[in-house]
């Protein structure tokens, strides 16, 4: 506004100065063409200056009042420009699906938009001068308030949050967080958070890495998992660690007299059998069609023994319960006492399983 102010003085002064150098100039000639008595031209040259005095205030008034006028215009065209602005950032308070809200240097809640009060579940009431710390399991509100107050008063900010907040009916949402920092006088007074519900995207994310690391059909973990895993181990303190291989009985017969669906269900009985059989730290996996393995942590060769009898033990249950679809498993297994290549554990186990197999055909071909 300094511009435009400077630029009207200017101006004024600019009409004076013309408007005198003209007045001056030219009654000046006028007054010496016309009177030669120098009495009168004297009398004349005074009235001429309270004239001048006249005219110039009244030209003065005019100009003047024609810049309070447009200033006046100015001042309401800025003063409505910042009503639309604050109706523009209202509405986008209003309507962004975002959840926004400004807290203060505690952490209490100053204000908070529509989206905010929808994604949590709570009213103005219950949120607005209270603590943010409502919006976090109990457990947590300590703890959430300290880094609170820690990101309050820190000269770096982290571009972005995530964290587990709580509905008002108890459910807990994933959510991304956003801060910015209102100021005054270059001190933080303010800090207002802009948060995304992204439990859809988390979930997605979860369903994504599960499905990445399980087999579909049988909910085991798939061959690329059981691989990381061998690797993670053979790096680790775990020794002896054994392996054991299991093998589906006769699954290519089922399939080509019963379907595949009865297949399907023949592998997601064995899956069934080795979950139960074996412990929660053990590494149950499918890592061909038909073929089976497990991963014994920390196991020597006669704890893996026990656990073999468990197997076959859970085996010869199944078989009252499916007489009709007997289940049957060739089994080997490996052990390695010390650090060694886990591969070679597994072809072992691999190896003693096929042995097993060949036996248990040649067993069944004798009955026939």
């Amino acid at each position: 506004m300094k511009i435009p102010r400077l630029q009207s003085d200017l101006r004024i002064a600019l009409w004076y100065a013309i408007f005198g150098g003209l007045w001056i100039t030219l009654s000046d000639r006028l007054l010496a063409a016309v009177i030669t008595d120098v009495g009168t031209l004297t009398q004349l040259q005074t009235y001429k200056g309270w004239a001048f005095v006249v005219v110039s205030a009244l030209l003065i008034f005019g100009l003047l009042r024609r810049e309070i006028s447009l200033r006046r215009l100015t001042v309401n065209e800025v003063e409505e420009k910042l009503r639309e602005n604050e109706e523009r950032l209202r509405q986008v308070w209003e309507v962004t699906s975002d959840a926004m809200c400004l807290s203060d240097v505690n952490g209490i809640i100053l204000a908070a938009n529509p989206s905010y009060f929808r994604m949590y579940g709570y009213t103005a009431e219950q949120v607005i001068g209270k603590s943010f710390e409502i919006i976090f399991p109990q457990a947590e509100q300590e703890q959430a308030l300290e880094q609170y107050k820690s990101v309050f008063q820190s000269e770096t900010i982290p571009p972005v949050f995530e964290t587990v907040l709580r509905r008002d009916n108890g459910m807990e949402r994933f959510v991304e967080s956003h801060v910015s920092f209102l100021t005054t006088a270059g001190r933080r007074t303010a800090m207002l958070s802009t948060i995304r519900d992204i439990t859809e995207r988390k979930q997605s994310e979860l369903e994504l890495r599960y499905l990445g690391t399980h087999d579909a059909l049988t909910g085991l973990f798939n061959r690329g998992f059981f691989e990381e895993e061998l690797a993670r181990l053979e790096r680790g303190r775990s020794f002896p660690i054994s392996i054991l291989v299991a093998d589906v009985d006769q699954l290519k017969r089922v399939n080509d007299h019963a379907g595949h669906a009865a297949g399907d269900e023949l592998l997601k009985r064995a899956a069934q059998v080795l979950t139960t059989a074996f412990r929660v730290d053990d590494i149950v996996a499918r890592i061909g069609g038909d073929e089976f393995a497990v991963l014994l942590p920390a196991t020597n060769s006669t704890v893996v023994k026990v656990l073999i009898d468990r197997v076959r033990q859970i085996l010869r249950e199944q078989q009252t319960i499916y007489p009709e679809t007997p289940l049957g498993l060739s089994l080997g297994v490996s052990t390695a006492e010390r650090p060694s290549p886990l591969a070679e554990t597994l072809k072992e186990a691999d190896a003693n399983m096929y042995r097993e197999k060949q036996r248990r055909d040649h067993s069944a071909g004798m009955r026939t």
